[in-house]
């Protein structure tokens, strides 16, 4: 990475030089190493750049190319040197991406031309965001990235993000969307969010699983993975909000969240962003704490299901790894566009590829395993009806028969769930008949859970059910 203090001082040295046109070389330099840094490939005498010889060609292993002109003046850059950009790109494959880097910044007509020709997209770089890439307050990566991903679907100009400084307010992205369904403690308090007693290993509680297996015609579901370079909390998010913006995310999404001792889970990917950002406020009064959270967001999509996985750090620096969407699908779709947007938007640098299932997607356990399917709600799941505001249970929270929670030396007990779900203190079950709040139960019983798995993450489908007469 370069350092601030050096890029700063190149800075303060153009700007003493006399010779405008040996600053622009120089300045042209600087941008060259940044990308380098970055393990892009660039030449600076690139036959694409023809007629010019002073712009570069930068790409990197995963065929992202970009053509960028570097302008060193004492004023904003102007329109005729955007659509100079233009012209040259004309001139490219389709692929290839403009970035027109200005120390001093851009005035409003290059901001309105990148906008209304955002279908051969042009990247604007300003000398406040080489700083700030330099001091680690930025990745140039991920900033591309960004600012393309911005242009492309919402017609708008990043610019200056760092410094809450926006040359031009980007529109509103539609809220994420929220839990349906509350959890409602026996003293009447209601929540969206549910703690838990638990351990590590991604699982979530789905509100129903598409056997993929169950087609017309022979053969297995497929699957397909892709790694996303997420670098912190705030990308996480606008992940998030990237993906409801493409239609991968619904009311159907429900997510968890796993720490050392304590796990939670809700439904709905705002209060999961939500509660991803109030991760101190989880935090208070418990004792044991790992230096890193998993999460994980489950929704469906169409011919199946997916997950996102990640990590997190327990931080203020909230770096994200191993950040991975896994798509679990009837088949190969005819029409495999969705994915390759956005892979396109993410810029995923490695091959995706459909591969067959080879083991069963969904399996059903029955309560028969237990002695007992009798249960005691510690928590209802209610949901209020949009047409006559009558408030409807639709599931129950119960303690794992059998719970016994993970000892300090790893050692799992023989619960009746298994995989990563087995160490979970709780069962969020949905019942197979609702019944109104009002009306007290007197017994409840467990009948099964369905079970599956992408590749990282459990997905578990438990199912309840009443019996007896309604008081």
């Amino acid at each position: 990475m370069l350092k601030s203090s050096s890029l700063s001082d190149a800075l303060a040295r153009l700007a003493l030089m006399s010779d405008r046109q040996r600053a622009g070389r120089e300045f042209e330099g600087v941008v060259a190493n940044m990308f380098r840094q970055q393990h892009f490939t660039v030449d600076r005498k690139a036959g694409a750049a023809a007629p010019r010889q002073t712009d570069l060609f930068v790409r990197r292993s995963n065929d992202v190319v970009y053509l960028i002109e570097a302008k060193y003046h004492r004023r904003k850059a102007t329109i005729d040197h955007v659509d100079s950009l233009f012209t040259r790109l004309e001139a490219t494959p389709p692929e290839v991406i403009g970035i027109l880097c200005s120390n001093s910044g851009f005035s409003d007509a290059v901001i309105d031309r990148v906008r209304e020709r955002s279908k051969r997209p042009v990247l604007l770089l300003s000398g406040n965001e080489l700083l700030a890439i330099a001091d680690g307050r930025e990745d140039l990566t991920r900033l591309l990235r960004r600012k393309k991903a911005t242009l492309l679907t919402h017609r708008e100009v990043e610019l200056d993000r760092h410094s809450n400084r926006l040359t031009r307010k980007p529109s509103k992205r539609a809220d994420l969307p929220v839990s349906h369904g509350l959890f409602r403690l026996p003293d009447g308090q209601q929540r969206d969010v549910l703690s838990s007693g638990g351990d590590f290993g991604p699982f979530v509680f789905a509100p129903s699983l598409l056997d993929i297996d169950w087609v017309a015609g022979g053969g297995v579901g497929v699957f397909a993975e892709i790694e996303l370079d997420v670098g912190d909390e705030a990308a996480l998010i606008a992940l998030l909000h990237e993906l409801a913006d493409m239609g991968w995310i619904t009311p159907k999404g429900r997510w968890s969240i796993q720490q050392a001792t304590t796990n939670w889970h809700g439904s709905g990917a705002g209060i999961l962003a939500r509660e991803i950002r109030g991760w101190r406020r989880r935090y208070r009064g418990i004792d044991s704490l790992h230096h890193t959270e998993e999460a994980t967001y489950f929704d469906v999509c169409d011919g199946g299901f997916y997950t996102l996985t990640c990590d997190l750090s327990a931080s203020k620096e909230r770096i994200v790894r191993h950040a991975t969407l896994s798509f679990q699908l009837v088949g190969i779709p005819i029409d495999t566009s969705p994915l390759r947007h956005l892979c396109e938007t993410f810029e995923v640098r490695h091959s995706v590829f459909f591969r067959p299932r080879e083991t069963k997607s969904v399996e059903i356990t029955h309560a028969g395993k237990i002695r007992d399917h009798s249960v005691s709600p510690v928590a209802l799941v209610v949901q209020e009806d949009d047409e006559n505001g009558e408030v409807w249970v639709r599931g129950i929270v119960v303690e794992q028969p059998g719970f016994i929670p993970p000892t300090v030396d790893g050692r799992r007990g023989d619960n009746w769930l298994g995989g990563h779900a087995g160490d979970s203190q709780y069962l969020i079950c949905d019942l197979r008949s609702w019944h109104p709040l009002g009306h007290l139960i007197d017994n409840y019983e467990l009948h099964y859970y369905e079970t599956a798995w992408t590749s990282e993450a459990q997905l578990v489908h438990v199912v309840a059910d009443w019996r007896g007469p309604i008081g």
